[in-house]
């Protein structure tokens, strides 16, 4: 089962797995999780501080859930916060992509 913004609302887990090379794409209103990739025709470049890079099985804790109204953008978000402090959202649509539980 591909774990989705429902899954995580019935679940109610407060730790998640990050499945893949991600990094935490520093946007002044929105930091985010996108992928890592060194590939020319990535969207976001990869950020150089090692510290805003999460691999494969690191766990994240879920502080909450954002609608769309209260995130600003068209989709729900996952407020999350990394072992080191880092503070960062999940856009609904890169839940399965990105975590698992």
């Amino acid at each position: 089962m591909a774990l989705n913004l429902t899954t995580i609302r019935k679940t109610n887990p407060t730790t998640l797995t990050i499945l893949k090379k991600t990094c935490i794409n520093f946007h002044p209103r929105l930091p985010h999780l996108t992928s890592r990739s060194n590939s020319p025709y990535t969207i976001y470049p990869v950020n150089p501080d090692p510290a805003y890079h999460l691999n494969p099985g690191d766990q994240i804790t879920l502080t909450s859930i954002l609608s769309a109204q209260e995130a600003g953008y068209m989709h729900p978000h996952l407020k999350c916060i990394t072992t080191s402090g880092i503070e960062f959202y999940v856009t609904s649509t890169d839940i399965g992509r990105f975590l698992g539980l």
